[in-house]
C-alpha cells in the first residue's frame, strides 16, 4: 500500500517539504519572537508566516493545485471540480507561543469536496503522520518514509445509529481542545452512562491521539476553519473513523469559499 501511495502522490517530496518546514519553525521557536494579532484578533508569529511562504513555494515544484492557506494574503481561484490543498502552516499558535510543544503544521487534499490525502507534522517530536483514504496511514520519523509505521485501523467497536452513539467500552479517553472549551455534554449522546476521560490537547495532535489509539472520540463544537480539520480528516479516514458535523451528524465536506466548520464529532 506504501508503494501504492507513493505512486500516486507526490510523497518523497511532500515529507521534505514539511520536514524542512518543521525545521524552520523550531528555529524561531528557540529563540525570541515577536506576536502580532491578525483582523480577527487571533495571534501570529513569524513562525506562521515563514512557514506559509515556505510550504506554499515548495508546494508549487511538486502540485499544480491550488493552496489555500490560512495565512494567504489573496486566495486563489479554484473551480468547483478542482483538487486543491489546504494548509495550515502552523497550527496551534496559542501553544506555540506559550512553548507547550503542541503545535503542527496540516496538509490536506481535497477532490470533490472531500479530503483524500493528509499529512500532520509535529516539529517538536519530529514526527510525520500522512496517508490517504483506500490507502492507510503511516507515522514515521521526520521524512524517513522507508522506516515508516502503519498504524492499524479503527478497532473500538463505537458505532452511530441515528442519534445515538452506541459503544462496548464502559470508559473513553476523549480529547478536547485545549484552547477552546465548550458546555456540550457529550455524555447525552450515548446510548447508555459511560465513564468519560477528558484530555486537553492543541492543534492537530487531537487527531493523532485517535490515530495512534490514545483516545477513542474528539469533539469540537467551538469553531474551526477548514485548513484545521482537512488533514486530520483524511487520515481518520484512511483509518476507517468518521468525522460527522453536528448537530447533523453527516459527513463534513469543504465547501470553498465557505471556510468555517460547524461542531463536530470523531469516533
Amino acid at each position: 500500500m506504501l508503494s501504492r501511495l507513493q505512486q500516486d502522490y507526490p510523497l518523497v517530496e511532500l515529507s521534505r517539504i514539511l520536514t524542512q518546514a518543521a525545521h524552520g519553525i523550531m528555529k524561531i521557536y528557540t529563540n525570541d519572537f515577536d506576536i502580532m494579532l491578525k483582523a480577527d484578533k487571533s495571534p501570529l508569529t513569524e513562525a506562521d508566516t515563514w512557514s506559509h511562504e515556505f510550504i506554499t513555494q515548495a508546494l508549487k515544484t511538486c502540485s499544480n493545485a491550488p493552496i489555500l492557506s490560512e495565512e494567504n494574503v489573496e486566495d486563489p481561484k479554484i473551480s468547483p471540480n478542482q483538487d486543491f490543498w489546504l494548509l495550515d502552516p502552523l497550527d496551534g499558535t496559542k501553544e506555540f507561543i506559550n512553548r507547550n510543544g503542541e503545535f503542527t503544521i496540516n496538509l490536506g487534499l481535497i477532490r470533490n469536496q472531500k479530503p483524500v490525502f493528509g499529512m500532520i507534522y509535529i516539529p517538536a517530536q519530529k514526527l510525520l503522520f500522512f496517508g490517504a483514504k483506500d490507502y492507510g496511514a503511516w507515522l514515521c520519523n521526520e521524512d524517513n518514509l522507508e522506516n515508516a509505521l502503519k498504524l492499524p485501523a479503527k478497532s473500538n467497536h463505537i458505532t452511530l445509529n441515528q442519534d445515538k452513539i452506541y459503544t462496548t467500552l464502559t470508559e473513553l479517553n476523549v480529547v478536547g481542545s485545549r484552547s477552546h472549551t465548550s458546555d456540550f455534554k457529550l455524555e447525552d449522546l450515548f446510548s447508555h452512562p459511560i465513564h468519560i476521560k477528558t484530555l486537553a490537547v492543541g492543534s492537530a495532535l487531537k487527531f493523532t491521539y485517535l490515530l495512534e489509539g490514545k483516545a477513542e472520540v474528539y469533539f469540537r463544537m467551538t469553531p474551526t476553519c477548514i485548513w484545521d480539520t482537512a488533514a486530520g480528516h483524511a487520515l481518520l479516514e484512511a483509518l476507517d473513523y468518521q468525522l460527522l458535523t453536528y448537530p447533523n451528524l453527516e459527513p463534513l465536506t469543504y465547501h470553498v469559499p465557505h471556510k468555517l466548520n460547524p461542531g463536530f464529532l470523531c469516533f
